[in-house]
């Protein structure tokens, strides 16, 4: 080969080779941040890790067993997560963590230091709780106390002005902070406080225990990386001690019987554990998830430990703090108990709070049971000869089952089936709603069993009747009826209850013989069974020259059951021109009506009129003369009405609630604010709301009447309770 080839062959060869080599990236590995200062609590970060090659991540102190790391291996993008015990000591720490890729030829170091949890010039917050009722608080000039944030500003839900601290993951580690309400700090950012000028002593609106700094000037945040708060699991035992007050804690259980009916979660509800040890669930109506709803299984709340009404109760701080995903243990019912056919959407058979079994072929019998875990079903059997069961919704609101038809008048029935749990000594009442059409049976009875074969009518009459010709269609017609059973013998906790609704003879609305076709009865909105009303007596407060607690009144709904009433939200019981002269207690008035244990002022017919021509009656309710002379006042509870039962963009003309604006009167002499004629307001759709006004210049004749605005078209109806004057 001539020495010109060779040449060729050789440059060929090199470009060849210059062609296969691949110019690699560069190894790199960044972190998300190079150093952590952490709080001496207990607390974990997670750092981002932006890498092209593989690495790893080593604690380089020996002796750093306070600190461990998660998802310290990995190839490329990732994360590591960096766990630090608490820092019960009187000095700082620190460590750092190293990240490198195998070969070493890359690395970065990540610094995380943890502040202790006392030390020089530092007083615990386990210190401070024996300092309860001291004044003036100097142990030092320099003194300070630290904590972490565990309160939470951005939902709203500890009482105002004040934050809690958390400074040990123990017994007596928190405590609550009195703060300007320009001070804004979130949950898991430390704070430092100056004790110099400070009082320590009992809040009087929340109860709590407070720290009162010298001034707003004396709290500040510290140069700590925010950490998300890690509740401390104790039990409601423990947290009934007040040990744990101002602390983040977690606590085991589930709503009580006696509050799973409460629609919302600002309704302050009793928590209780397997034992049915009990403590409170506090959400302030200011929440930003007041009006959640109430979860209904068993499992896990979070919140900082408080005080509501002087006993030891449990703030949640979001809705996250809510883990209650399980059965409830000891499945049962309690009273009141709501069965409530109320749908989620304007859809056929998308119940609410019940799931239906429906069969094609009406040879069967159909049922349907509540979603609350507590056993509570329905089951009714009509005759074979029907063919209309439908779970559906019309624009009235009268959620309800068609049953149809009742042929067989001695076997058709509708039952409910209440699991053991509760005892009833003398008897229970039964509200619900009920119709037909022309040709169904008129006259029906309520019956109930403890053993699903020998059915009573207890010791009263429980038979109810549906007027000749009054048909249930076109949002018409819903009727809603009470049965009073006083029981032959007490219903023990271990005994099954079965309420039936049969016909009682062969008689139809329309007079005509029973027939299949229009033949349905019409089953509405809920069946509510409570306990018998009682003789409530309410104190009369010290001063009272007048108080109506309003405690003989015990006929309709409880509008504050919410929306599982369904149409039954409307339920108000006999108006004052029918009340006796005991129950009036000589007020007068029109249009007011009976609730229970508080009275209802105004009123529309939902029977009569369909939903899209409802009229409303303004109503007024005066006081009898108050006999008394001079300067006093004047305190009520009011609530509004809204109508629930319904969905937004269907045409019923009170579904965005009722005024919430009422009006006071003076008659007979004197004034209210000044005035003769006050509005007042506004009212909850949710709660009651206390008022309170001066009455002056009163004379004996004096009465004092409350309604709605003066020609007013709006409707207008509201509740009243506990009116006094002193």
């Amino acid at each position: 080969m001539g020495i010109a080839l060779a040449l060729v062959i050789a440059t060929a060869m090199s470009l060849q080779s210059c062609k296969d080599e691949v110019s690699l990236p560069r190894p790199v590995i960044k972190l998300s941040s190079e150093s952590i200062t952490a709080p001496s609590l207990e607390s974990a970060f997670s750092i981002e890790v932006e890498s092209n090659c593989d690495w790893t991540a080593e604690i380089k102190n020996d002796d750093s067993q306070w600190i461990t790391i998660s998802n310290a291996n990995d190839i490329g993008n990732g994360e590591m997560r960096i766990s630090l015990k608490p820092n019960i000591s009187s000095y700082p720490r620190e460590a750092t963590v190293l990240v490198h890729n195998e070969t070493m030829t890359v690395n970065t170091t990540l610094t995380v230091k943890q502040n202790p949890s006392s030390g020089e010039g530092m007083v615990s917050v386990s210190e401070l709780r024996t300092l309860e009722g001291a004044s003036g608080v100097t142990l030092d000039r320099n003194a300070m106390t630290r904590g972490v944030v565990v309160s939470n500003l951005q939902y709203n839900n500890f009482p105002r002005g004040l934050i809690a601290i958390e400074g040990e993951a123990s017994a007596g580690g928190g405590i609550a902070v009195k703060t300007d309400d320009t001070f804004l700090v979130a949950a898991g950012e430390e704070v430092e406080i100056r004790l110099e000028g400070a009082e320590i002593r009992r809040d009087p609106e929340s109860g709590m225990l407070v720290l009162y700094p010298g001034s707003g000037e004396c709290v500040n945040r510290t140069e700590t990386t925010e950490i998300m708060p890690t509740p401390l699991e104790i039990s409601i035992p423990e947290l009934q001690t007040g040990n744990y007050e101002s602390m983040y804690v977690k606590v085991a259980g589930q709503f009580s019987d006696t509050d799973i009916n409460k629609e919302f979660l600002y309704e302050c509800s009793s928590f209780v554990d397997e034992d049915y040890n009990s403590m409170g669930i506090t959400v302030l109506p200011s929440c930003r998830f007041a009006e959640s709803m109430l979860p209904s299984g068993s499992g896990f709340v979070c919140g900082v430990a408080g005080v509501t009404e002087g006993a030891p109760s449990l703030y949640p701080c979001s809705e996250a703090d809510f883990a209650l995903n399980s059965t409830r243990f000891g499945a049962g019912f309690s009273l009141p108990y709501v069965f409530s056919l109320m749908t989620n959407t304007a859809t056929n058979d998308d119940g609410r709070y019940i799931k239906t079994q429906r069969e094609e072929d009406n040879n069967f019998t159909h049922s349907a049971v509540a979603l609350d875990n507590s056993g509570v079903s329905a089951e009714w059997n009509t005759s074979t000869a029907g063919k209309y069961f439908r779970f559906w919704f019309d624009n009235s609101g009268h959620h309800n089952f068609q049953l149809g038809s009742w042929m067989d008048v001695g076997q058709n029935y509708f039952k409910m089936t209440y699991p053991e749990g509760i005892e009833i000594t003398d008897g229970f009442r039964v509200q619900f709603g009920w119709g037909g059409m022309k040709n169904a049976p008129r006259n029906w009875e309520v019956v109930y069993s403890t053993d699903n074969s020998t059915w009573s009518t207890g010791k009263t009459d429980t038979s109810f009747s549906i007027p000749k010709n009054v048909l249930a269609a076109s949002g018409k017609g819903f009727l809603d009826f009470t049965a009073d059973i006083y029981v032959n013998e007490p219903v023990k906790k271990t005994d099954r209850l079965y309420v039936m609704i049969r016909p009682r003879d062969n008689e139809t609305i329309s007079g005509d013989a029973l027939s299949t076709s229009n033949g349905r009865a019409v089953f509405h909105s809920c069946i509510l069974i409570d306990r018998l009303p009682g003789k409530t007596v309410t104190s009369s407060p010290s001063g009272a020259i007048y108080f109506e607690p309003f405690d003989n009144l015990t006929q309709g709904a409880d509008y504050r059951l919410g929306d599982k009433l369904a149409a039954m939200l409307n339920y108000a019981g006999d108006d004052i021109s029918l009340w006796d002269t005991n129950i009036r207690n000589g007020m007068s008035g029109t249009n007011v009506r009976q609730r229970p244990g508080y009275a209802q002022i105004g009123y529309v017919n939902t029977v009569d009129n369909d939903h899209k021509s409802y009229k409303n009656e303004t109503g007024r309710l005066q006081t009898p003369k108050l006999g008394a002379s001079g300067n006093r006042t004047l305190s009520f509870k009011a609530m509004s009405y809204r109508n629930k039962a319904v969905f937004e963009g269907k045409s019923v003309v009170d579904i965005k609630g009722d005024m919430t604006m009422g009006t006071i009167e003076i008659t007979g002499g004197g004034t209210v604010n000044g005035q003769t004629s006050f509005s007042f307001g506004p009212m909850s759709h949710d709660s009651f709301k206390t008022f309170t006004f001066t009455l002056e210049g009163i004379t004996p004749d004096t009465q004092i009447s409350f309604t709605s605005s003066p020609g007013s078209s709006d409707f207008s109806r509201w509740f009243i309770d506990n009116i006094c004057v002193k």
